[in-house]
């Protein structure tokens, strides 16, 4: 840590007749152990010698103490989700440059800065931290962001069917002629993607478990939550 230029005073108590310490036959030297480089910390201050044929010279040392400075932490604002959204990137910095850690709660999960959506709705909230060290003060920043479930309902949405659900091998998809379609775990992977041209999706390859279902068109969108089984 670089400090500014140091810069070590002392005064005098006790001189009578308006003497000052130019009056002594020699001043006393100050010193100190640090310099405009060293860490965060207390360092002693010494004063040694002086000499005076009219006064005891005693002497008292003093500390030096360097404290450590703040860190500010920013991150980027997150915008609300969708559960069937797919993974993105925190974008976080700090002032120091030291190393960030972070940690989510709510229906999501974190991976080094990529985040994963679970596929259900709440209230995200990320948290962004720096430990400090030597020369550094702890910091800490969170931000929160919802993942909401889509309860807009439009003549798309209302026109879409989905069946046989549970399904087998493949889902019949009414309403939805040439719309984009994508099938997500609810861990938030993509893992199927198409444009359907006709009615049926084939499942057959995924494992089994529940997904959820977006079909989009346009602007409109629609979601839907599927099972899959043998």
């Amino acid at each position: 840590m670089t400090c500014p230029s140091l810069i070590l005073t002392f005064t005098y108590a006790g001189l009578v007749n308006g003497e000052s310490g130019n009056d002594l036959l020699s001043e006393p030297t100050i010193t100190t152990t640090t310099n405009n480089t060293s860490d965060a910390g207390t360092y002693p201050i010494t004063l040694s010698g002086g000499a005076s044929d009219n006064y005891d010279i005693s002497l008292q040392d003093g500390t030096l103490t360097i404290n450590k400075v703040d860190q500010v932490i920013s991150i980027d604002q997150i915008d609300d989700k969708a559960p069937t959204d797919v993974d993105f990137d925190v974008v976080a910095s700090m002032t120091s440059g030291l190393t960030l850690t972070y940690d989510i709660s709510g229906p999501a999960t974190i991976t080094g800065t990529t985040i994963s959506l679970h596929g259900t709705h709440g209230t995200v909230t990320l948290t962004v931290t720096q430990a400090g060290d030597i020369n550094h003060n702890a910091a800490s920043e969170s931000i929160t962001f919802e993942v909401q479930v889509i309860t807009d309902v439009t003549t798309f949405d209302t026109a879409i069917r989905i069946y046989p659900n549970p399904a087998v091998h493949e889902l019949v998809i009414t309403g939805a002629e040439h719309s984009a379609v994508k099938m997500f775990s609810l861990d938030g992977k993509l893992v199927k993607q198409v444009t359907l041209s006709h009615q049926k999706l084939n499942i057959g390859d995924l494992e089994n478990g529940t997904y959820l279902v977006e079909i989009s068109q346009g602007q409109e969108r629609a979601v839907r939550k599927v099972v899959k089984v043998n």
